[in-house]
């Protein structure tokens, strides 16, 4: 990653070299699935459209899991500063913030989590669309 830093730049808070790394990781890992499969090979086009529906799909399950994990911490060990339980709050926080401005606790219980599945759960139904009219299949990506 650290040689991709130097070639490019980041574009505001966006970290543009993790980027292309993650697609071109995703490219990789498509080629090589289709590779074994035996099938041909799509355009370098197809191929980068399929790598940033692949890349968003395993975002959203990223953060459904995330979410999941941190949900059950809280009630396991609530308050808990464990360095693994931080790094999921600090990554669940910036999706999670402005649903709970809408949805404030209730009787201590956080609703806002359920919002967020309805928002994840809309997004990887747009990301199957997207795939399946792209000519993606969900077997070269995980999670979709």
């Amino acid at each position: 990653l650290l040689p991709l830093r130097r070639v490019i730049p980041p574009i505001g808070k966006v970290d543009t070299a993790s980027v292309v790394l993650a697609l071109l990781v995703q490219m990789v890992a498509m080629v090589a699935i289709i590779a074994l499969f035996g099938a041909r090979l799509p355009n370098v086009l197809t191929l980068l459209g399929w790598s940033v529906i692949g890349c968003l799909a395993l975002t959203v399950n990223l953060y459904f899991f995330a979410i999941i994990i941190n949900i059950i911490l809280s009630w396991v060990a609530p308050g808990t500063h464990h360095p693994a339980a931080v790094l999921l709050y600090q990554l669940t926080e910036p999706v999670m913030q402005p649903f709970r401005k809408i949805i404030p606790p209730m009787g201590g219980i956080d609703l806002s989590p359920i919002m967020v599945f309805l928002v994840i759960s809309v997004l990887q139904i747009l990301l199957k669309s997207m795939a399946q009219s792209a000519g993606l299949s969900a077997v070269l990506v995980f999670g979709l």
